[in-house]
């Protein structure tokens, strides 16, 4: 058989769908942070989206060292095996 199943993803308008979906989402749990009463800690805990803000830029310190260990420790040079 020569024809292609689809899968659920290969769809352009079920991409599309849940893009919206996950960006309402998104707006709602931020949205959420000025009904729920929270306990901080730290001064800029008390600021509007400040654990969404900070889970944003731990996501993105993790994905540069996660890069930089990559090249310095675990790639190795084209030619490696030749020497």
């Amino acid at each position: 058989m020569n024809k292609k199943e689809f899968d659920f993803f290969d769809k352009k308008e079920n991409i599309k769908k849940l893009k919206i979906w996950f960006y309402i989402l998104l707006i709602i749990l931020v949205l959420l942070d000025l009904v729920i009463h929270k306990h901080p800690h730290y001064a800029w805990e008390n600021l509007f989206g400040s654990y969404a803000i900070y889970g944003f830029l731990s996501c993105v310190v993790i994905v540069i060292i996660s890069k930089l260990l990559g090249k310095l420790l675990l790639q190795k040079p084209e030619d490696y095996y030749d020497r």
